[in-house]
């Protein structure tokens, strides 16, 4: 891991870079003079991360990315992971308007390895649909699909039968 000492200047930095090492943007530069400046009079684990913070800028050469890592990570610890208070079936956390439920499909996928018959449930406006046949469907339409393909299912079955009886 890199580390500086805290009187380290854009300047020095960059001279300090390895062979090999991506070129340190000048946004980088001013970002890690700042970490520099923020380690003074910091306590031992908070000057432990911004070195990490510095040394993975250093890495790759980008603070942007790096920064937006950082962000990412932060904002997730505080999000709340509270479960849904609307639905019970949501799968969504925290502060949320737009409901979904976890996607089932049937066990056997197509030929080209596609689920076959993916259906769940979302809620956008306070009307749940059931997410059926590429169709959003409100629950007495989906039965009605749903009595449609047990029959087709009856159907298939019966040619099923057909196939064995000729094959004897």
């Amino acid at each position: 891991m890199n580390t500086f000492p805290s009187d380290m200047t854009a300047a020095s930095m960059k001279a300090c870079r390895r062979a090999g090492q991506p070129p340190l943007t000048a946004g980088s530069l001013r970002v890690l003079v700042q970490i520099q400046e923020m380690k003074v009079g910091q306590d031992e684990n908070y000057v432990a991360f911004l070195d990490l913070l510095a040394s993975h800028i250093w890495e790759t050469g980008d603070a942007t990315e790096i920064l937006a890592q950082v962000q990412d990570i932060i904002q997730a610890a505080r999000d709340p992971k509270e479960p849904c208070t609307v639905h019970a079936w949501c799968v969504e956390t925290g502060d949320h308007s737009e409901h979904y439920s976890k996607f089932i499909e049937a066990p056997t996928p197509d030929h080209f390895g596609h689920p076959v018959l993916p259906a769940g449930l979302t809620d956008f406006r306070g009307t749940t649909v059931v997410g059926l046949l590429d169709l959003d469907l409100t629950p007495a339409a989906a039965r009605v699909r749903i009595a449609e393909l047990r029959t087709h299912l009856d159907n298939v079955e019966a040619l099923v039968t057909a196939a064995e009886a000729s094959a004897g």
